[in-house]
């Protein structure tokens, strides 16, 4: 895509799942993201990116940050955490505008839409820290390879920069590996205990309805976290079946993992079932499933089934999520996580009015650059690598890696 197309790509990502479009678990699609749930995991990243750069033995310099493809500020507010002034920049303008909404830092944040095809709205030697995760592989590399530069011009002498990007598509490496743990896995690693917080009695034809659930590991081994199980990870799904227990959907919904699970962990999941379109009675079974390898039932544990009604005259459910989808982003009231040590406060999602053509999808491109053309861009705009090590967030089809660059003094 050109600059000009993928601003219109994102910006209506902005207006429509902006939470999601960041951080695209397949549990949160559709405004299920809880804001301090997000933030907190802005957090938890930054306290990794800084442990890390220092692991290379580097000292970083607290004074500036710059937060390169920033959305909604996830990680330009953690930055605050230990940066002085920090500076989030992204393409598309509605992204910007949830981050100003949602600053909880005043003037030491600030956020800047920049739709060009450099960085030039900074001169030289401006930032102490640059920090880019899942951003870089969005963008056509005609235009990737020009930041990557730029980030080394607008980095102060002896200061970090710290960024993703995928090297090269690697294929059938998800069959591969599948196969390998499939043959790793024995059926006490598929045991599991469902626990519905509140049991689905009645919907409406055709309706979705939202079902907390809280599960245990009841088995021998961990259940991975989602971004570190190369397309085999653990989540709860569910069938519907007719009232004499027969398969009628086999794959309705899916809620993923937000956290690693070990045994006898727990986690709480949201999984958003949609009924039957016919009125009648059925029974809805919840299930683990163990993507690529097996259902958890087929190798031994138990389910959870329970009867529901769907009729025309059932109540209307409400799922009560954060954030929830129209034309933009409605009204919406949510606690939104705050500095450490701070009371998390208050705040209201203002509306936002979409621009977004009623038939237009948002999608997102994925693209690489070899690592050797990375270190040569690095090294020709003046800086100097300090550790590459890879990087298992974009996806189990690519290899990617963690650059990270200083420039001397």
């Amino acid at each position: 895509m050109e600059l000009a197309e993928l601003q219109k790509h994102w910006n209506a990502f902005g207006e429509t799942d902006p939470l999601w479009a960041i951080l695209t678990s397949p549990s949160k699609r559709g405004g299920k993201w809880d804001l301090k749930e997000f933030f907190g995991s802005g957090q938890g990243e930054i306290d990794w990116a800084v442990k890390h750069v220092r692991s290379f033995g580097v000292t970083i310099d607290r004074s500036s940050a710059l937060d390169f493809g920033c959305g909604v500020g996830r990680l330009t507010q953690a930055l605050c955490d230990h940066f002085e002034h920090c500076v989030g920049i992204d393409i598309a303008p509605s992204m910007i505008e949830h981050a100003r909404r949602l600053n909880q830092f005043g003037a030491r944040c600030e956020y800047v839409v920049n739709d060009r095809s450099d960085l030039g709205v900074f001169p030289d030697a401006t930032f102490s820290f640059i920090y880019s995760n899942i951003v870089l592989q969005h963008i056509n590399p005609e235009f990737s390879r020009k930041y990557i530069q730029e980030f080394v011009r607008i980095l102060k002498p002896g200061g970090i920069a710290l960024f993703q990007i995928p090297s090269e598509w690697l294929p059938n490496v998800e069959d591969t590996a599948a196969t390998a743990l499939r043959l790793s896995l024995s059926d006490a690693d598929f045991r599991a205990r469902i626990m519905p917080r509140r049991p689905l009695r009645q919907i409406r034809p055709g309706e979705k309805a939202v079902i907390n659930v809280k599960v245990k590991n009841t088995g021998v081994s961990t259940w991975p976290a989602p971004d570190d199980c190369n397309g085999c990870e653990v989540r709860l799904g569910n069938h519907w079946l007719d009232a004499e227990g027969a398969m009628l959907v086999a794959d309705d919904a899916r809620a993923s993992l937000t956290k690693a699970v070990p045994p006898g962990g727990t986690v709480n999941l949201q999984l958003e079932v949609k009924a039957p379109k016919a009125v009648g009675k059925y029974r809805l079974e919840l299930d683990l499933v163990r993507e690529s390898i097996s259902w958890f039932n087929n190798r031994g544990s138990a389910t959870v089934v329970l009867d529901v009604e769907v009729s025309e005259t059932a109540r209307r459910s409400s799922d009560g999520l954060v954030w929830k989808l129209g034309q933009g982003i409605q009204q919406a009231s949510a606690r939104l996580v705050g500095p450490k040590g701070r009371t998390p406060g208050r705040l209201d999602v203002a509306p936002t009015a979409s621009s977004v053509e009623a038939d237009f999808e948002p999608v997102m491109e994925t693209h690489g650059i070899p690592k050797p053309e990375v270190i040569a861009l690095v090294e020709g705009a003046g800086g100097t690598i300090v550790g590459i090590t890879p990087n298992q967030r974009t996806g189990h089809n690519w290899s990617s890696f963690d650059y990270c660059v200083t420039k001397k003094a």
